[in-house]
């Protein structure tokens, strides 16, 4: 048989894109395959994933997965290593960080697999057009990792133009949970008001700044739409979206209604979240996926995003704006 042995981003000081993804394999793959869990701290993990509010146990079977026990157990059922090479146990590792990092990471999941056969996966992504000079050599040693998983077409485009040969790259999609997002959370609470969702980080990368200046050019005052940002802010994030809903030409009486919400949205709430709003928007410049697009598809809301090629690959069907 083979053991998947999952290393991922966790425990390291904050919630990062690239947990919530591997927690979504997690969830997705236990049940196929023996699984286990390798995270940068065990405790610092379970404090993290307990601030997100995975919902439904799932943080119980994450970190079930993810403690030290679990990759034991499997140790102890291999049995006696020191076989001829086709007869030891057969690993597949993969490492699920930027490409910078995959060789020290590597060498440690190896320590912990004693002389098992391991077949080294990478996992990544990246939001631009190019990649970091520090990834190509990684990505392109068959003594780091053999293949690399990515997301959508526009990342293996993005790595293959480094020199990072194509044979070596695989487009996995990112999971999403059917069994939460679906069409039968819709319930979307005003019938007088077309209600207009945005969910994402603070930052030029997700082109806040040109969503509200096109929505307030399109609409105005008496337009029944309204635009709700939900977004995780700083001090400083807060004093430029102020600054950029006032260039927007929006405020009391002379503008559509545009609120910005500050804080996160807890995980078990978020399919409900997605289904009370008639739309979602994300003029993003840049993605690696874009989950929040797939999310609010899942739901079974209507999605407008831009026409960022990495985004798109994600979002068939979705109405694309320039």
């Amino acid at each position: 048989g083979l053991t998947l042995v999952w290393n991922m981003e966790c425990g390291a000081g904050q919630t990062l894109g690239f947990t919530m993804e591997a927690v979504g394999f997690a969830l997705a793959l236990r049940r196929k395959v023996d699984l286990a869990l390798q995270v940068t701290s065990w405790s610092s993990c379970a404090d993290e994933l307990a601030k997100v509010s995975l919902p439904g146990g799932a943080r119980d079977v994450v970190l079930r997965l993810a403690h030290h026990d679990m990759l034991e157990r499997f140790r102890l059922g291999w049995g006696e290593t020191a076989s001829p090479p086709h007869e030891r146990p057969r690993v597949a590792l993969v490492i699920h960080r930027d490409p910078g990092r995959y060789r020290s990471f590597v060498e440690r999941a190896r320590r912990s697999l004693g002389k098992a056969q391991v077949y080294v996966i990478g996992r990544s992504m990246y939001e631009t057009s190019s990649i970091p000079d520090d990834w190509v050599e990684p990505c392109s040693d068959d003594g780091v990792v053999r293949e690399i998983w990515l997301p959508t077409q526009f990342n293996v485009d993005t790595f293959s133009k480094r020199g990072v040969a194509q044979a070596r790259l695989r487009v996995v999609a990112e999971p999403v949970d059917v069994g939460a997002f679906h069409p039968g959370v819709r319930n979307a609470a005003r019938d007088d008001v077309f209600d207009v969702l945005a969910l994402h980080k603070w930052e030029p990368r997700k082109g806040g700044d040109v969503l509200l200046a096109a929505f307030a050019s399109e609409f105005g005052a008496d337009d029944a739409v309204a635009l709700w940002i939900r977004s995780h802010m700083d001090d400083d994030n807060v004093m430029e979206a102020i600054g950029a809903v006032s260039l927007a030409g929006s405020g009391p009486g002379t503008g559509p209604s545009i609120t910005i919400l500050g804080g996160t949205v807890e995980s078990a709430m978020l399919p409900v979240f997605y289904g009370s709003f008639d739309a979602f928007v994300l003029p993003t410049r840049g993605e690696g996926w874009g989950l929040p697009i797939v999310e609010a598809l899942a739901v079974g809301v209507p999605v407008l995003g831009s026409a960022t090629v990495a985004a798109t690959a994600a979002t068939a069907g979705t109405v694309r704006v320039r």
